[in-house]
């Protein structure tokens, strides 16, 4: 398996600010900029000269499915900030230098050196110990391959050819008989003797011809043989009929034994005895049925009061015994047992066993759901007192409440095709005839069913969040805080008119409003100012037109925005509830 290779990430590699600088100038989520970041350095590592970037916006764009124009916006931005033309700024300050390929200016190895070094070394430390022949006596073990052709592993690892033992004559059936122990068939005992090498050769081990003529199935018989040639255990004529004594205690044939094995991969029914003699067993050994367990799926009180209808025994039962047995909760049930003694329980115990554990996992996902969206409305920055201010809830009994109810409904149900062309809106009208409950609603049903981002804040938050970036000791710069109001898809601005209106505040929002209106961002204001100016007590009151200015105004109507009027009285003084 090759190498893995690697290049380094600085601790504060996802909260650095360029991140959010080139964000901010790309017009593209800081998720998509950090995504841009990481392929732009796996491509800089790998390449011959590292640090340079190859890739191109069609290939990141391709990987990430955005669009080209996302992936060049961003490029674009990252130029002067984190590239400098086709290289990675800072690149050798923060990766350092490879050294698989060794470095002939320090005379330092590559790791392909370094290991046939110390193999070197090794070999050189054997041979002073006079081990030399270790590695060489350990090549001459062949395991076996059975295949169609008939092949013997032998204990010493000889597969056959000069100095193996032959298989004695076929008789009259046509097959060959495994040789006596101790000795060697045909002409082949005698090279061996004269070599001084397999005089005193143990058995030959029993190969698939064998098994067959056993009754053994072909495909069965080759697994499992090649089980035991991976457990170094050829299969010699003692071993097989220990296989065979042994299946005959579990009261199954011997090709079943053979099968089952060759199924689990089991060298055999018993472990063979261990150092001290003992039989041992351990999880993961070989099957002996007396030690077969299965789980029982029963009710603690139950009672057995009928008689079976076929003799238990160990092994495989084809077809399944059965036999009438009783649940204290459901009463008579027809029971199965298909191995051993190990019988189904209640069918109607077991299903509603199912059924619990089923509702017990449907209820934790709706619970996981929950908190997923009360995570999603906090962090939209949606007041508690009107996280459930839901479309449907709103009480529409006047003419003017129902069009505005049609009018959030439609807004919300469209969100996908508003959201192309960033078309707001202005609800404008006195305090409690249900403004916010229904932008909150609009929020709500765009974060559920369009899985939009929204934010929910008041301008006066919005201007101070702004200001406390001025401080020195501030965390976030101005431009980082401009950019958190920009992002979401939908932006709700409550109290428009509310603050002190200076010229500082009312540029600071007009900033805010300018970039979403570029970036085609919808904004829903609330106000509660009239929508023209108006004269009261002799002095003019401005209306919602001269706060904004005309700029935000002729914007904010562009692309078929609307103001909606809530020209009616206050439920909080006993009027129609909105």
């Amino acid at each position: 398996m090759a190498a893995i290779e690697w290049f380094r990430l600085w601790h504060d590699m996802p909260n650095d600010p360029k991140w959010r600088t080139v964000a901010r100038t790309s017009g593209q989520p800081i998720s998509l900029v950090l995504s841009v970041a990481l392929h732009l350095m796996v491509d800089a590592s790998r390449n011959v000269t590292r640090g340079h970037v190859t890739v191109t916006a069609e290939d990141v764009a391709s990987a990430l499915d955005v669009t080209d124009e996302a992936i060049e916006a961003i490029f674009k931005a990252m130029q002067g900030r984190v590239l400098d033309g086709d290289r990675l700024s800072g690149w050798e300050k923060r990766q350092p230098k490879r050294e698989d390929a060794g470095n002939p200016e320090t005379g330092a190895k590559s790791a392909a050196e370094r290991k046939q070094a110390q193999r070197e070394r090794e070999k050189q430390a054997r041979e002073a110990a006079g081990n030399g022949d270790g590695h060489g006596a350990s090549r001459d073990v062949t395991l076996d391959k059975d295949t169609d052709k008939d092949s013997s592993v032998f204990p010493d690892g000889n597969t056959g050819g000069a100095g193996a033992p032959a298989p004695s004559a076929p008789g009259s059936d046509g097959e060959g008989s495994p040789a006596e122990p101790g000795q060697a068939g045909g002409a082949a005992a005698a090279p061996a003797a004269e070599g001084g090498k397999g005089a005193d050769r143990l058995p030959r081990a029993l190969g698939v011809r064998e098994l067959v003529a056993e009754g053994v199935e072909r495909k069965h018989a080759e697994d499992w043989l090649k089980v035991r040639t991976a457990k170094r255990t050829p299969l010699t004529q003692t071993a097989w009929d220990d296989v065979k004594a042994e299946a005959a205690k579990a009261g199954i044939t011997p090709a079943d034994a053979v099968r089952v094995s060759a199924t689990n991969s089991w060298q055999g029914l018993v472990r063979q005895a261990g150092p001290r003699g003992r039989r041992r067993a351990r999880p993961g050994g070989n099957w002996h049925p007396r030690r077969l367990r299965e789980p029982q799926l029963r009710p603690r009180r139950r009672t057995v009061t009928a008689t079976t209808t076929k003799p238990i025994h160990s092994g495989f039962h084809t077809p399944p015994l059965t036999r009438e047995d009783t649940c204290a909760a459901h009463g008579p049930f027809e029971a199965r047992c298909f191995l051993g003694n190990a019988w189904t329980a209640c069918p109607t115990c077991a299903a509603e066993e199912k059924a619990r554990e089923q509702a017990e996992a449907d209820a934790k996902v709706r619970a996981d759901a929950v908190l997923r969206w009360q995570r999603k409305i906090g962090e939209a920055g949606i007041p508690e007192r009107f996280r459930d201010r839901r479309l449907a809830t709103y009480a529409a009994k006047l003419p003017g409440q129902k069009r505005a109810l049609d009018f959030a409904a439609a807004y919300a149900a469209q969100f996908g095709e508003i959201r192309k062309t960033g078309r707001s809106a202005l609800f404008i009208g006195l305090p409690g005839t249900g403004k916010t409950h229904l932008a909150v609603g609009i929020g709500l049903e765009i974060m559920e069913h369009h899985g939009a981002a929204v934010l929910f804040t008041t301008v006066m938050r919005a201007v101070r969040r702004v200001k406390d970036t001025w401080g020195r000791g501030s965390d976030e710069s101005e431009s980082e805080a401009i950019a958190a109001l920009v992002f979401p898809d939908l932006l709700i601005l409550d109290e428009v008119g509310v603050q002190f209106g200076s010229d500082t505040e009312k540029l600071l929002l007009f900033d805010i409003l300018n970039e979403r209106y570029e970036r085609r961002h919808p904004t829903i204001l609330m106000s509660n100012l009239a929508l023209d100016d108006a004269e009261e007590g002799g002095r003019v009151v401005p209306g919602i037109k001269s706060y904004l200015g005309e700029r935000v105004f002729d914007r904010l109507r562009e692309d078929g925005g609307q103001s909606v009027v809530f020209d009616w009285p206050s439920h909080r003084k006993g009027g129609d509830h909105a």
